[in-house]
């Protein structure tokens, strides 16, 4: 049985509100009853009875539903009293649920929605760019000497002292480009890096970009034009290869495109069966020719022009790539969608880069001064101070300090000790390079984990008494796992593995389970040829009849293995055609497969259920409503309920038809 599945239809998952008006007032606030204790106010109960009332085909009343929910809080109380909520299991996963469900309020709205209108922005044009990319540094040292060269080569090209294209052909590492002047040609957005992308857009015509670092390496950008974008073209090719072939065979070869060009040109040739017959494209041949939608920069340039440069239903000129010569027919085209149908692709984007952390980003700065989150002066200064004598950290101060409960964090008040913080970090920290005048820095760094932990906490608990939604969610969860674990122990696990209860009960509601045709029971013993049948059979035998059906199939696996096949048969006459044969005097089936002889053992037909595993299923099920009545009937007693009868009449009268 899923958890999350009875969590959910026990806490009735599907939000809703009636919208009945109210004839009387009631305040969220009131509190409607007290179980075993704990209050619960009206807003509790509102929240679960509407969710409630949308999964019934008939609405419940309040004096209906009210039961039911009396029930549901003395199982939470059980499980409470039980501790269920203090052990390691449920702590985890009710603080991961808590931190998920909060995440959404930890992004801020508009900066998504910037950065989403800010890509589609993109996504209208189109920019012809070069680049001079230096490598990728591996470790600090290297990224301070590849910005200080990449630094002096741009500052060189803004004096005039260097072309552009000279530059790439000395420095650059991208040997795509560099021999072109770093010329990349013309690029849609979202196909090169965020942080490369957002450069060269932000960059006029003509002009150079500051320093990027895609992640690939650190670059320098032009742009050399800026377009509308043209969208998308379907399209279909015919090429005849020409990579390594002579000049003479290449003369050849253009021969035949033309001439295949020729026969284009009658309107009764079908293109796509010529393109099966001469195209030497494996990929697109046997659609015939078909190559599906693209965009700018998604073909080699030459393709590109020609594909965009005709009209739909057109076919180009031969033309010639790098791959060879080639005919395209130009067969649809299509603009940029609206926003509205390409934000859900934006957003898949954005949550695979850099962009993926400024909205939530946004968000913790201003918790941060919300909760005046800062280091604690004091105990900053007296590490520093110690640092300062000794020359900077070393490790006898860092374990000093791992040990100490100086306040390094505060946080709306609440502190972290400097020792929570450097335990928190563990081996991670490198403090051997920490001089006098980095020791601030060095805090300030380690203590960033704990201080965005302790702003979520703070911000966790004002989400649970500010915002309802929030906190009736959360509180569901957290009830809802109670729920199930402490239904799993009383009923659901103990009814499955009670054996002995499940046989007791059946006998004593033997009259509630009966067939409408008798059932062949009993096993039924394979093997794969007759010889091997006899030995079985003898085996059988030979076994204690008494215990038979208990040791049958294990006996026969242990002593005969993969040579032999045991299964436990309950079926109608009509449901197997071997049953059929072997206890209902049917036809012998035609032999199938590897298991082709066989015979039965310990079997009957019987006219009725006999024992509980004959009908486990009805009978676990009512067992288990069996164990919740007697176990509801015990928490009546055990726990006291007073429910408050003035608040609820009005919520009846609210509720009121």
């Amino acid at each position: 049985m899923n958890k999350l599945y009875i969590v959910a239809c026990a806490m009735a998952v599907t939000l809703a509100a009636m919208a009945n008006k109210p004839t009387q007032q009631v305040s969220a606030d009131e509190i409607l009853m007290n179980v075993n204790g704990r209050d619960v106010n009206v807003g509790e109960f509102e929240y679960l009875y509407n969710k409630n009332n949308l999964q019934q085909m008939q609405p419940q009343t309040i004096d209906e539903y009210l039961d039911m929910f009396i029930d549901f809080k003395l199982k939470v109380a059980d499980a409470m009293a039980a501790g269920i909520d203090t052990t390691q299991t449920f702590r985890s996963e009710y603080m991961t649920f808590r931190k998920d469900l909060a995440e959404p309020y930890m992004q801020a709205k508009e900066v998504e929605d910037s950065l989403v209108q800010a890509a589609y922005d993109h996504m209208l044009e189109e920019i012809n760019v070069s680049h001079i990319m230096f490598a990728r540094a591996r470790t600090q040292e290297d990224d301070a000497a590849i910005r200080a060269l990449a630094d002096s080569v741009r500052k060189e090209i803004l004096k005039g002292n260097l072309t552009f294209e000279d530059a790439a052909a000395k420095y650059s590492t991208d040997n795509a480009s560099k021999n072109r002047g770093g010329l990349m040609g013309w690029l849609p957005a979202g196909r090169l890096p965020y942080a490369f992308e957002d450069a060269a857009y932000h960059t006029p015509v003509g002009s150079i970009s500051e320093l990027c670092n895609s992640g690939f390496g650190t670059h320098i950008i032009k742009v050399n034009d800026r377009r509308p974008s043209r969208g998308m073209v379907k399209a279909s090719h015919i090429l005849k290869l020409t990579r390594d072939l002579t000049p003479e065979k290449e003369a050849a070869v253009k021969a035949q495109i033309d001439s295949i060009y020729k026969v284009l040109q009658d309107p009764n040739v079908d293109f796509a069966d010529v393109a099966r017959r001469e195209s030497q494209d494996p990929g697109s041949a046997m659609k015939g020719g078909d190559l599906d939608w693209f965009g700018t920069g998604q073909m080699v340039a030459e393709f590109d022009s020609a594909a965009f440069a005709i009209a739909d239903g057109e076919i180009s000129l031969p033309f010639k790539t790098s791959y060879g010569y080639h005919i395209v027919k130009r067969t649809d085209h299509k603009g940029i969608r609206t926003l509205e149908e390409v934000r859900p692709e934006i957003m898949s984007k954005i949550s695979q880069d850099e962009r993926s952390s400024m909205p939530r980003r946004k968000v913790m700065q201003r918790l941060r001064r919300q909760y005046n989150a800062h280091l604690v002066p004091s105990t900053v200064n007296a590490i520093v101070s110690e640092a300062n004598a000794n020359g900077g950290l070393d490790s006898t101060i860092v374990a000093k300090y791992k040990a100490s409960s100086l306040p390094l964090v505060e946080v709306n008040g609440k502190t972290k000790s400097v020792g929570d913080v450097l335990n928190s970090v563990g081996q991670r920290i490198n403090y051997q390079s920490v001089n006098r005048s980095g020791v601030e820095e060095f805090l300030t760094s380690i203590s960033r984990m704990s201080i965005e932990e302790m702003v979520e906490e703070e911000y966790m608990e004002e989400l649970a008494k500010t915002d309802a939604e929030y906190a009736n969610l959360l509180n569901e969860y957290h009830e809802g796992i109670l729920l199930w674990e402490i239904s799993n122990r009383n009923v659901w696990e103990k009814a499955t593995k009670d054996k002995e209860g499940l046989e007791k009960f059946f006998n004593a509601n033997r009259s509630r389970y009966h067939w409408d045709k008798p059932h062949y029971k009993g096993y039924v013993v394979f093997a794969e040829n007759d010889s091997m049948l006899t030995v079985i059979k003898n085996a059988v035998a030979a076994m204690p009849q008494e215990k038979l059906s208990e040791i049958i199939t294990t006996e026969l696996r242990d002593n005969f293995g993969k040579k032999v096949k045991v299964e436990r048969v309950l079926a109608a006459q009509g449901e197997n055609e071997i049953i059929d044969y072997l206890g209902f005097g049917g036809p012998k089936p035609e032999a199938k497969g590897k298991w082709v002889v066989y015979f039965d053992a310990c079997s009957h037909v019987a006219d009725q259920p006999e024992e509980y595993i004959d009908v486990r299923g009805q009978v676990t099920t009512d067992y288990q409503n069996d164990l919740n009545d007697k176990w509801v009937k015990q928490l009546r007693k055990k726990y006291r309920v007073k429910v408050n009868k003035d608040v609820l009449k009005r919520l009846n009268s609210k509720y009121a038809k």
